[in-house]
């Protein structure tokens, strides 16, 4: 095959080479991007929803004779289905604890990854806090101050996810994970 142009005589130019990608910006030793203060502002705001979560399960402890009342208004015939109103109460705490604790743990999980930056971690959090307010303001007669404050702080690790900030860190972060992949 020839090193010549089909419209020329001219040899065939070899194509320019491209610049190298933008350093990633981590510090001079090459270790991990350092995040920003909103994404550890954002951390710590998600690390304590997960323990108001927890709270919130745990004083469920004390309110066994609340949701018996609760069931009675319900079922009258619990009885006679032979399942008591007390172990469906004992049930129904037991529930809300492990579905606390396991919840804290996701939130802590995911507040990691958003450390970490990535990008799927936020945006799975700020959906749970849409959804906790949605609810929070759908059921207002049954929410709890502990319900409020763990709201508010949700919110606000959510709104400094999403600042200059954290922004430029999770594309960063997103920009070293592939550099890294590429083996660079």
């Amino acid at each position: 095959m020839s090193d010549r142009t089909p419209d020329s005589d001219q040899p065939q130019q070899p194509m320019p080479a491209y610049p190298a990608a933008p350093p990633i910006h981590a510090d001079e030793s090459g270790g991990p991007l350092t995040p920003p203060t909103e994404i550890t502002v954002s951390f710590w705001g998600w690390l304590l929803s997960a323990v108001v979560v927890v709270v919130g399960g745990l004083l469920t402890l004390g309110q066994k004779q609340q949701i018996i009342d609760a069931l009675n208004k319900i079922d009258t015939n619990a009885a006679l289905k032979g399942v008591s109103v007390q172990s469906q109460a004992q049930t129904a705490i037991i529930l809300a604890v492990v579905l606390a604790v396991i919840i804290a743990l996701l939130y802590a999980l995911f507040a990691v990854k958003l450390r970490a930056g990535r990008n799927w971690a936020r945006i799975v959090l700020t959906v749970i806090a849409v959804l906790n307010l949605i609810n929070l303001l759908t059921n207002s007669d049954t929410a709890s101050l502990l319900s409020y404050i763990g709201e508010v702080v949700s919110v606000i690790a959510a709104v400094f996810s999403y600042l200059p900030k954290s922004n430029a860190y999770i594309r960063e972060s997103k920009r070293a994970r592939a550099a890294q992949l590429l083996g660079r």
